[in-house]
């Protein structure tokens, strides 16, 4: 009895080497595996049996092979890359925005408004000169180009950004179902290696979506998660929820929807990722644009009416010297179309009937560029150098962000790597030590099996 005992305790020794041995060679060869989670092999003792008055041990049995992992640093590794995303997304949109307000240039919009008031002041000093009505119709020229410039390449960016979250939402929407079919099966995995092979293709996922929506994880008791944005759940357990992306009836800025029991979910400010990040830049640029829109509405108007309390070289009271479309102000910012064809309708003089020469209406339009006519009282160049400095303070913000959060998505990898990584010398020692139990183990089951043959051939 004891011998068979025996010899069944150094079989159980065979399997457990034998399945460490399966084990490191799974982690090794999964060492560079994305996501992978380093495996060990959990062993219990089994129960010993009792005959006649003795003790039998059993030897042992794996209990399960186990990831290893902390769903503490995971959850928190989730986070990071979310923000990470998120600001470097917002940086590097915001900076291709931050070339249409370069200050610096003279083909700038500041510089272009510099030049228009210095063709204004030189026309001043000789009202009559046809060419100087000329050089000034062509600085105002520019200066429009310059705005319509700036609005065109705000649109060119709004439209890319709605673009780009329309294209990525159907490689979103299957990795969510991903996760949740991945969930699905590992509450009906059979054994404790496939099952943990399904959480490591699962969370790798669930890292690639945070990247791309933020959010958050909750860890399941039975080894499903729930990813949440918001607060609200886009996967739970095995069921995922839809996505959809449009734009707002209301701002005609982009909006990303979720399906949810009791209706539609609006996510839009909620986004994480690099879908929050290109939100963040749809209302970045959309507020640039009201900006520009409300300067071109203060200046064109403060001018025109200005410009109207003059009177042109036939003695006519002046038009408007700027046109442009309310609520598109920037794009559609122009000179009038009759006195940009005809310099004589420049209403420079201050009475009907002034000499050709008179420019008392034109000192009071060189007057506008040092009037306090915009909020907080500020000069047109003032306001416009505060929209530069907008943009240029939130490109630096982001880049900041940017880099804090990488280099806390960095620590968080390190520690993860640390706690889940293969190290290949580990390895390669475990291996040695499961192989050494085996031949131990083998060598048991040899003398044992030898015994038992004396055993029988005594009866003989």
């Amino acid at each position: 009895m004891s011998l068979l005992n025996t010899l069944q305790t150094g079989a159980s020794g065979l399997r457990i080497a034998s399945s460490g041995i399966n084990v490191v060679s799974h982690n090794v060869t999964n060492a560079t595996t994305e996501g992978y989670s380093r495996r060990t092999v959990g062993v219990r003792t089994d129960d010993p049996i009792e005959r006649y008055g003795f003790g039998y041990g059993q030897g042992a049995r794996v209990t399960d092979v186990r990831r290893t992992t902390d769903f503490l640093v995971n959850s928190r590794y989730v986070n990071a890359r979310g923000l990470e995303s998120r600001a470097s997304t917002l940086h590097s949109t915001l900076s291709a925005v931050e070339n249409s307000f370069d200050e610096v240039s003279g083909s700038s919009m500041a510089g272009l408004l510099n030049e228009f008031f210095d063709n204004l002041n030189s026309l001043s000093m000789d009202p009559g000169d046809r060419s100087r009505r000329m050089e000034l119709i062509d600085s105002g020229e520019r200066l429009t180009r310059g705005f319509n410039e700036a609005a065109t390449n705000l649109n060119a960016t709004q439209d890319a950004i709605y673009e780009e979250l329309s294209q990525s939402l159907a490689g979103v929407q299957e990795k969510l179902d991903q996760v949740a079919a991945l969930n699905a099966r590992v509450v009906s995995a059979t054994t404790g290696l496939g099952k943990g092979d399904m959480q490591d293709q699962r969370d790798q996922l669930v890292y690639e979506l945070a990247e791309t929506l933020g959010g958050q994880v909750q860890q399941l008791a039975n080894g499903q998660v729930n990813l949440l944005v918001g607060g609200h759940a886009v996967v739970a357990g095995p069921s995922a929820r839809t996505l959809s992306v449009s734009l707002d009836a209301v701002t005609g800025l982009p909006r990303v929807d979720l399906s949810a029991d009791s209706g539609i979910i609006n996510l839009t400010n909620l986004l994480g990722g690099r879908f929050g990040g290109l939100v963040d830049a749809s209302n970045a640029t959309a507020s640039y644009m009201n900006d520009l829109n409300t300067w071109v509405d203060t200046f064109a108007t403060t001018f025109n009416t200005q410009h109207a309390a003059g009177f042109d070289r036939t003695g006519a009271p002046g038009g408007d010297f700027f046109t442009f479309t309310a609520g598109s102000e920037a794009a559609s910012f122009d000179l009038d179309a009759l006195l940009a064809a005809d310099p004589d309708l420049i209403a420079a003089a201050g009475a009907a009937t002034a000499l050709i020469g008179d420019g008392a209406n034109l000192s009071l339009l060189v007057d506008i560029e040092d009037q306090l006519v915009f909020a907080g009282g500020r000069t047109a160049a003032d306001s416009l150098g505060d929209i530069f400095a907008n943009v240029g303070r939130d490109v630096a913000s982001a880049s900041l962000e940017g880099d804090r959060y990488s280099a806390q998505a960095n620590d968080l990898a390190a520690l993860r790597d640390s706690v889940s990584g293969v190290d290949l010398d580990e390895e390669a020692t475990a291996l040695m030590a499961w192989q050494s139990a085996y031949e131990a183990s083998a060598r048991v089951v040899s003398a044992t099996n030898q015994l038992l043959d004396t055993l029988m051939n005594l009866g003989r």
